[in-house]
């Protein structure tokens, strides 16, 4: 079983978000995407749900707030596509912290089923 609790589906949009938070420059941006590909063989955008999903065969529950502003709502709409066996808990107004007793009892009885 595998729990994803506002979980990025895709390095791509992750460094672009937080190559936009931080303010870097497009040098910069360039800099990070090419030790990326000189580290892990990949530029950022290889590493995603739809390129490593194929063999996953666990039961996924995905957590996700419809609101969060660090992890787009987007990315476990993609993991919803990509896992086969995989639930998909919206919620509202929790943010990415996702920190409501609802959310712990939906964990416990996944991981208890």
């Amino acid at each position: 079983k595998m729990v994803l609790l506002g979980a990025p589906s895709n390095f791509k949009g992750l460094f672009e978000r937080y190559i936009g938070m931080m303010g870097y420059n497009q040098k910069v941006s360039e800099a990070m995407n090419q030790y990326c590909l000189k580290t892990y063989g990949h530029l950022p955008s290889y590493f995603c749900i739809e390129n490593f999903s194929k063999n996953i065969e666990a039961q996924v529950l995905i957590i996700h707030d419809r609101f969060d502003n660090i992890i787009p709502y987007s990315d476990a709409l993609e993991f919803e596509k990509y896992l086969k066996n995989s639930e998909l808990i919206k919620t509202k107004g929790l943010g990415h912290k996702l920190k409501s007793e609802d959310v712990y009892s939906h964990i416990t009885g996944f991981l208890s089923a």
